[in-house]
């Protein structure tokens, strides 16, 4: 993206790295009028997001909004997610499978809470997001985990929990990758450390894998990152 040719007056706003209230309310009314509809206009979004340093919360609103709006709703399937757009988000929001923003991590929240079914493949993308910030302390999710280190908290859990059960029907089970994702997990954690709960729910998320999986898509479940 660093190729990425910006139209007037997008490239102004790159050329100073800043992105300002009035920048947002210009490229709401020069730029997209009506929302971003392809994927130049999203390409151009997250372009201008990695040239600004310097960030207002209207930009912020209007980055979350806009993309997590056109990924899920002016893509194929509308009003869901398939494995090639899952991939597309994958590789703007990490170049090397880390998401390293804030306001990356947080797209990639909201756009699961979007959509009416979110692919395994993004799932695991999400849930390799703990794994790096367990093992390593990278990325943007080991900045705001409550608990440093190997540990796995409790609130670790409900980000594993909730983004298992994103955009699933209530009885369709885990699949095996979710599972072998967890098990990664685990394997860089420190057993003496973890909460509680991990174990218990390592095991429901395995004798899930293990039955039959409903060939449908399913309705949106909210979590919490």
């Amino acid at each position: 993206m660093s190729e990425l040719r910006l139209p007037f007056p997008a490239n102004a706003i790159a050329g100073k790295g800043k992105l300002t209230a009035n920048d947002v309310e210009l490229l709401k009314t020069d730029v997209f009028p009506s929302g971003v509809h392809d994927t130049d206009g999203a390409v151009m979004l997250f372009a201008l997001n990695n040239a600004c340093l310097e960030k207002c919360a209207e930009w912020n609103r209007f980055f979350l909004d806009s993309l997590s709006d056109f990924i899920v709703n002016h893509t194929y399937p509308q009003g869901s997610l398939d494995e090639v757009n899952a991939l597309w988000l994958e590789r703007m929001l990490a170049a090397d499978g880390v998401i390293t923003g804030d306001l990356e991590f947080d797209l990639l929240i909201q756009v699961m809470a979007k959509a009416a079914f979110v692919p395994d493949s993004l799932k695991v993308f999400a849930l390799s997001q703990l794994r790096h910030a367990i093992h390593g302390e990278t990325g943007a999710l080991a900045r705001r985990r409550i608990t440093s280190g190997r540990a796995i908290s409790e609130a670790d859990i409900l980000f594993a929990s909730g983004v298992i059960s994103a955009g699933v029907q209530e009885q369709t089970p885990p699949s095996p990758s979710l599972h072998r994702v967890l098990l990664a997990i685990d394997a860089v954690s420190n057993p003496a450390l973890n909460a509680h709960g991990w174990i218990r729910f390592l095991y429901s998320v395995r004798n899930g894998a293990e039955q039959p999986r409903p060939r449908n898509e399913g309705r949106l479940v909210e979590f919490a990152a």
